[in-house]
């Protein structure tokens, strides 16, 4: 969460006058839940919001709404936060892990070769801000006649060619955790298109609803039992201020990491490549040629007070870090991942911050070439 102060603090000071916290308030009663719904819906295009408690439960409610569970199979990236993971292990599915590219997202040449009849869905991650090439992933699906769910949890208010991130699909899902683009602490979303899916989710996310005077009307699909994954309206008044600030906290990001590839382009820094300009600005990536520069760098970086790590080094953002997790009968265990993890060994992230002032930011990003010892691509 970057930007956050009396705005938030008021929104959710009425909320607790008004003594109301439930979402629900009766048939046609607008509430910061439903209104951010809304309001998330028309921000992101044409189709519907579900706020629910986490990006991981946005995931499982996707799965599940698409009737993808035991003896299926989803194909899903080694580099990802664990919960992408977990959430298909939670329907019951099998996650099959493919390596990445050099742009740090689902190698394609992979999937296809990952491909079986069990196959039923593809989670592209939209990891770190950058966005996924969706128009192959699209294409890709419709080959191959399977399901689209965007994992944008680290890309709220990123875009490919123009389009939000999480639109491209039968779902995307997004996280409102507090390390997230915007934040209300915790809480998620999930967007879709399709009518009878959102109804679907709606009904699974929080499966007693249908029964209150809420919903009930509202529903035209055969009941089922689904879970307890609703908000309250603390986070629902929270994160509707927060989506208000969206496009400004990405012109701003954009604007810090732009100082900072200037910089870094000066010096010939091999940068991780990007399908697209609409990134969320969250972070700068670059390789280096070995793991022991990538340690050496992260600390010249901190002494100069930017804050960089490695992929390599994230708890539970790679393949490394959670295979293990994984029971055997649902591990791809004849994929060598050696691609992947070579690839995020050589990998510095910088972390694009906004708590200093524009000015404080440019000063360390000249110090780059300094912490750093390199020589102008010019000299």
């Amino acid at each position: 969460m970057y930007y956050s102060d009396e705005a938030e603090i008021q929104a959710i000071s009425n909320v607790l006058r008004k003594k109301k916290l439930f979402r629900y308030q009766g048939k046609d009663v607008e509430t910061e839940c439903s209104l951010f719904e809304k309001e998330f819906s028309n921000y992101l295009g044409n189709g519907h919001s579900v706020l629910l408690s986490s990006g991981t439960n946005a995931l499982v409610t996707a799965l599940a709404s698409l009737n993808i569970g035991p003896g299926d199979e989803v194909i899903v990236p080694a580099y990802t936060f664990f919960a992408t993971l977990a959430a298909i292990l939670e329907v019951g599915a099998k996650p099959i892990i493919v390596n990445v590219n050099t742009h740090l997202d689902l190698d394609l040449s992979e999937v296809k070769k990952s491909l079986t009849p069990a196959t039923k869905a593809i989670i592209p991650v939209h990891m770190d801000g950058y966005p996924c090439d969706m128009d192959s992933i699209v294409r890709f699906c419709q080959e191959h006649n399977l399901f689209l769910i965007e994992d944008a949890a680290q890309a709220v208010g990123g875009k490919f060619k123009g389009q939000s991130l999480g639109t491209f699909g039968d779902a995307g899902c997004f996280s409102f955790n507090v390390d997230k683009v915007i934040s209300c602490g915790e809480g998620g979303a999930i967007f879709i298109k399709n009518q009878e899916l959102y109804q679907r989710s709606m009904m699974f996310h929080d499966t007693c609803n249908q029964f209150g005077p809420t919903m009930k009307e509202t529903y035209t699909i055969t009941p089922f039992v689904g879970r307890s994954m609703r908000v309250s309206e603390i986070q629902g008044a929270m994160i509707r201020v927060q989506l208000g600030r969206l496009d400004t906290i990405i012109q701003d990001l954009k604007e810090r990491k732009n100082i900072l590839e200037e910089e870094l382009k000066k010096y010939n820094v091999n940068l991780v490549p990007a399908y697209d300009s609409g990134e969320c600005g969250t972070t700068t990536r670059f390789y280096l040629s070995s793991p022991n520069d990538v340690k050496d760098t992260i600390i010249k970086l901190h002494q100069v007070g930017l804050k960089a790590t490695s992929p390599i080094l994230r708890p539970a953002h790679n393949v490394w870090q959670w295979l293990h997790l994984i029971p055997a009968d649902k591990r791809n265990s004849k994929i060598n991942f050696f691609p992947t993890i070579d690839l995020l060994s050589k990998t510095v992230n910088i972390n694009i911050s906004l708590e200093e002032s524009a000015e404080e930011w440019t000063v360390k990003t000249l110090a780059l070439a300094q912490a750093l010892q390199l020589k102008h691509s010019n000299s």
